[in-house]
C-alpha cells in the first residue's frame, strides 16, 4: 500500500446493507445531533432526484462515512450532509497521512 488513502474508497450506496448504513450514520451523526428536532426521513424524495449521488465512505471494507453529491450543471458539484461515524470521530485520521497529490482535488465555494 503506497499511499495511506488506498485504504479508502467512496462509491455510490447500491446494496441493503450500503442503504442502511448510509442512513443510519446521517441519522446517528447529523440528525441526532446537529437537528435534534428535525426528523430523518430515509424516503424523502429529494434523495432520489436526477443528479443527487448518494455515496458512502469505505476503509478496509467497512463503511464509516457517507456523503451526497449533488451534482450542479455541467461542471460543479454540492457535497451535502457528510458525516463519519460518531464511534470514528475525532480519532486524528488524517493527522499523519502523506499530503494529496495538489491535482487530485478542487474545492470551490459559491455562496448564494
Amino acid at each position: 500500500m503506497d499511499h495511506p488513502l488506498e485504504r479508502y474508497a467512496l462509491r455510490p450506496a447500491r446494496l441493503p446493507q450500503e442503504w442502511s448504513a448510509y442512513h443510519a450514520i446521517r441519522r446517528d451523526a447529523i440528525f441526532s445531533v446537529l437537528l435534534p428536532d428535525q426528523a430523518y426521513d430515509e424516503h424523502d424524495p429529494d434523495e432520489f432526484r436526477h443528479r443527487h449521488l448518494p455515496h458512502v465512505l469505505v476503509r478496509d471494507g467497512e463503511i464509516i462515512g457517507t456523503v451526497r453529491i449533488d451534482l450542479v450543471g455541467e461542471s460543479q458539484a454540492g457535497l451535502r450532509l457528510i458525516a463519519i461515524r460518531r464511534d470514528l470521530q475525532r480519532q486524528g485520521e488524517w493527522r499523519d497521512a502523506a499530503p494529496l497529490p495538489a491535482n487530485l482535488i478542487r474545492v470551490g465555494k459559491r455562496l448564494s
